[in-house]
């Protein structure tokens, strides 16, 4: 496979969802499991159905439904973006890892996040399929969590203004906005799932930067979270089961200087009061 190689298709509504077609010559998928056999990308595609996003934050999901929200998105105000002070750094450290780096990005991000905005939880959930390097979770008003994921990129070379760092942390701060829509357990339990894994990689080495574990009593009858001495989530951990979908939002800014930088997405739900999880919940 190259970057040039492309296999044209074309999808179709039928019976209310698309059907994926090559236009031309198929191509076949090999899974890497022992003794699976190669199927063509047809089969695949419409067994394992994408979801594609469009202009205009549009969206089709995989049964095929167009999702157009009720809002325009108006061009990024670059008032927003904010240039930080990086020193004692050293961007050739992306992980502050179990040993907490000081001189890491993930650190300086971690601590600038701690200083400037007041989460009930803020969870250090960096490593292969993570929902972000750092993810900060904050009840406000009784009736939203908001949800604050932020990115961090090393460069490989001398900090310089390179247009390849920028896309690739953005990228993933766009990939991020697939945590907006459905069910924010998801979320959640992804993140408490692989917080447990964090700590039995590292000898019961705490994932969770600060939470509000000291301040908010546990409430387990309504389905609350509870921690316990080294700030490890005790199940069940649950929250709001619904979001409201044109209160969602997700904004993207940029925080670095000379090429190296943090991207942060930013969601929103609306759950009732009663589904928050009470170790979330303010006083």
């Amino acid at each position: 496979m190259t970057d040039t190689w492309r296999i044209p298709y074309q999808g179709d509504y039928e019976n209310k969802r698309l059907v994926y077609r090559p236009l031309n010559t198929d191509a076949q998928v090999q899974s890497s499991s022992r003794g699976a056999k190669a199927v063509p990308l047809q089969a695949w595609l419409n067994a394992n159905r994408p979801e594609l996003f469009l202009e205009g934050d549009r969206l089709i999901d995989d049964e095929g439904r167009l999702l157009n929200p009720g809002y325009t998105r108006l061009p990024f105000d670059t008032s927003k973006f904010v240039p930080l002070d990086w020193q004692g750094g050293d961007f050739t450290k992306e992980s502050q890892r179990p040993e907490r780096r000081p001189d890491s990005i993930q650190f300086h991000m971690s601590a600038y996040l701690r200083a400037s905005t007041a989460f009930d939880v803020l969870i250090d959930d960096d490593g292969p399929g993570e929902a972000a390097d750092l993810v900060g979770l904050r009840v406000t008003g009784g009736r939203y969590l908001d949800v604050t994921l932020v990115h961090c990129k090393y460069t490989k070379a001398t900090a310089g203004l390179r247009i390849d760092d920028l896309y690739e942390v953005c990228g993933q701060a766009v990939r991020s906005a697939k945590w907006r829509r459905g069910d924010i357990l998801r979320l959640l339990d992804h993140l408490r799932d692989r917080a447990q894994r964090y700590m039995e990689r590292t000898n019961g080495i705490s994932p969770y930067v600060s939470t509000a574990r000291d301040r908010v009593p546990a409430h387990p009858a309504r389905g609350g979270c509870r921690f316990d001495e080294g700030g490890r989530p005790l199940p069940p951990c649950r929250a709001a089961r619904r979001t409201r979908a044109n209160d969602a939002w997700c904004g993207t800014g940029v925080v670095g200087q000379q090429g190296t930088c943090a991207a942060e997405s930013r969601l929103r739900t609306s759950p009732s009061p009663a589904q928050v999880p009470h170790a979330l919940r303010p006083r």
